[in-house]
């Protein structure tokens, strides 16, 4: 095949893919918001220890754990507004190349006398679940892991050594994992 037939090939995919950029950015800034968030109850444990259980004030304990209380709900709700981004951005994927997929499952079906099958309506329903899937979360949230380990080892070196093992043993398993089911 040509390089120029192939290009055209995958141009629909690549225009589909280019008109939801702007999802994906968007779902990257609330993934910040949302890693961000999650050092709120670190921080409020360390603040705990630190203020109050030194002064017994629970007026402070107070202030604290509403504070931690309202952190954790604007968590969620950008974990929600996350996730409707990019159920959106499937909708839209899905709807930019459903009808191309149709017309060239329909018409495959009329080239191979009825013989052809439904393979690329279930690819085109398989990319949509993974916009929606955890494999894409875990994409906006894995550049923050060395962020996490540079807090475990302002704590404590072993801690941010445990998180180092653990990512490579994670990293490891996903291999392994990946091998073993391919």
């Amino acid at each position: 095949m040509s390089q120029n037939k192939k290009t055209k090939q995958f141009q629909e995919l690549y225009d589909a893919f280019w008109a939801i950029k702007r999802y994906f950015i968007y779902a990257g800034v609330f993934s910040a918001a949302v890693n961000i968030l999650m050092l709120a109850p670190i921080i409020y444990m360390l603040q705990v220890y630190d203020r109050v259980i030194g002064s017994g004030s629970m007026s402070t304990l107070a202030m604290l754990t509403i504070l931690l209380v309202c952190l954790l709900m604007a968590l969620g709700g950008f974990e929600w507004v996350r996730s409707r981004i990019l159920i959106s951005a499937s909708n839209r994927i899905e709807k930019d190349l459903s009808e191309r997929v149709f017309e060239a499952t329909f018409k495959r079906a009329l080239l191979s006398g009825g013989k052809a099958n439904a393979q690329a309506n279930s690819d085109l329903s398989g990319l949509r679940q993974f916009l929606t899937g955890n494999g894409l979360f875990a994409f906006f949230d894995a550049p923050w892991f060395p962020i996490y380990v540079g807090v475990m080892f302002m704590f404590h070196p072993w801690f941010g050594v445990a998180a180092i093992f653990a990512g490579i043993v994670m990293v490891i398993l996903a291999y392994v994992n990946e091998k073993v089911t391919s």
